[in-house]
């Protein structure tokens, strides 16, 4: 955090260090438990294999532990293995447009620090739920949208780094810093966060993800994730509540009017924004925005395009 570039840890055989890798058995269990065995919706994936040209003895390691694993789970009927081209074939006749998925880390194997979190994506946005302890936030919200063309969309790089963007909402890395960490909080009537406990994640009919969790306070919240929008309503409903945006101080950020039931922005030269289909968004002192629930309930429409 408060750097331009974060690093990545992957399943390359080659892929070790104390944070996981391809090559760190701990690690590759866990991975391949929760790819495989946690909600994804429409379908989940794991590339395998090494995708550059490393000797044997740099991925001897990492392809031992794997091959057996994946072998494992192919005889349990709960992968199929089969190469990126047939992949892309059966992508192309099974979905007519990108359909929404999900990646949901419930289970703490390797690290066992105790963070949760679930990353929704849909053809018209994505989103990331953060669990630290009983500290939750949205770490994430980005809208995609076709107009913004990647820079190698018509010609290709000369540099060793590629950068895509997307329109953020809100971004837990790039408005962040070690120590004060971007995110859109639940908030009680007088502004504090209330402990808010582990996540219940469901696949319900018509490929939408629910998240349900309880707080400290009682109160039970509900989310949905749908292709086009997400709602979150609490139940009994008798306290106050709503959900702020936070930010570090310097952040550059790129809300133009934030009012009403609209938050238009702009990024990149291109003008976005979102709206609230249920509730309201309110510019205070002391955070960014809040959005104010309507009924005990919020929906934000993330399809609309200016």
């Amino acid at each position: 955090l408060g750097r331009r570039s974060q690093g990545v840890i992957t399943l390359e055989p080659v892929y070790t260090g104390k944070d996981g890798g391809g090559a760190v058995r701990p690690w590759v269990e866990w991975f391949l438990k929760s790819m495989t065995e946690e909600p994804y919706l429409a379908f989940n994936y794991v590339q395998a294999g090494q995708e550059n040209s490393f000797t044997w003895s740099k991925m001897k390691d990492g392809l031992t532990i794997q091959i057996p694993l994946l072998d494992s789970l192919r005889k349990q009927n709960k992968v199929r293995i089969e190469t990126l081209e047939t992949s892309g074939r059966w992508f192309k006749e099974k979905f007519p447009v990108t359909p929404a998925t999900a990646v949901t880390a419930l289970t703490d194997d390797y690290r066992k620090n105790g963070n949760k979190t679930v990353w929704y994506n849909s053809r018209f946005y994505r989103a990331n739920l953060m669990w630290e302890g009983q500290s939750f936030r949205f770490r994430d919200i980005h809208l995609f949208d076709e107009r913004l063309e990647s820079d190698y969309l018509t010609k290709a790089s000369a540099s060793t780094q590629c950068i895509y963007k997307t329109f953020p909402v809100v971004d837990g890395f790039m408005w962040s810093t070690p120590d004060n960490k971007a995110g859109l909080h639940i908030i009680d009537k007088q502004g504090n966060h209330p402990e808010i406990g582990a996540p219940r994640v469901s696949e319900l009919p018509g490929n939408v993800l629910q998240v349900a969790f309880s707080s400290s306070q009682g109160e039970t919240f509900t989310l949905l994730f749908y292709e086009d929008r997400f709602e979150i309503n609490s139940t009994p409903g008798k306290k106050g509540w709503a959900l702020e945006l936070t930010t570090q101080p310097n952040a550059s950020l790129p809300f133009q009017s934030i009012k009403g039931k609209q938050i238009k922005a702009a990024f990149t030269g291109f003008e976005y924004g979102i709206e609230c289909k249920a509730g309201a968004f309110e510019s205070t002192d002391g955070c960014v925005f809040r959005i104010l629930p309507e009924r005990n309930k919020i929906v934000v429409d993330c399809s609309k395009r200016n």
